[in-house]
């Protein structure tokens, strides 16, 4: 009788491992798949930078420091804290731009104009979104990641731990 408790415990001990092995496989591929719609949006975010810039750069009150320094931000850098940083830059750069814009009406009725604001605000909510569904993906992963039996499986298939995607005002990573 007490073998039969023996293999029901060690049965039930494997079938936890199998299924903390699958949920941490399934965190780590969400993990992945939303970082890959983050860089999608972040890239067509970036796509619009040239455009923009070409549309205001002839307006008379527009800072040429802040069309050169957002063209320079295009260019995505491989270094984690760079690339989050960078695109914090975006964001406030485009702000810079939009704010001198109120002064500009006759920019903002026209139709090309308008358009290209509007695919703008489009990229930058698609950016926002992805933004913080990556790091709710990356969340989930830390709150099973740090359960047992999750950091077992966690630390004995040595998987990575993912950074927050947040400004250095906030948490830039997670230890």
């Amino acid at each position: 009788m007490f073998i039969w408790f023996l293999f029901g415990v060690l049965c039930c001990i494997i079938a936890l491992l199998i299924f903390a092995w699958f949920k941490m496989v399934a965190l780590s591929k969400n993990v992945q798949n939303t970082y890959q719609q983050l860089d999608a949006s972040s890239k067509n975010r970036a796509g619009l930078i040239d455009s923009l810039v070409a549309a205001v750069v002839s307006l008379p009150d527009m800072s040429s420091e802040v069309l050169v320094a957002l063209k320079d931000l295009k260019e995505c850098p491989e270094d984690w804290d760079e690339r989050v940083e960078r695109e914090d830059q975006i964001t406030r750069k485009f702000k810079a731009v939009f704010t001198t814009l109120q002064d500009h009406p006759e920019m903002l009725l026209d139709a090309a104009f308008e358009k290209l604001q509007k695919s703008i605000i489009q990229a930058e909510g698609s950016y926002r979104k992805n933004k913080n569904k990556y790091n709710n993906a990356v969340h989930s992963f830390y709150v099973f990641g740090d359960l047992i039996p999750f950091n077992w499986v966690r630390s004995a298939a040595e998987m990575e731990s993912p950074k927050y995607f947040l400004a250095k005002d906030g948490i830039s990573s997670a230890e």
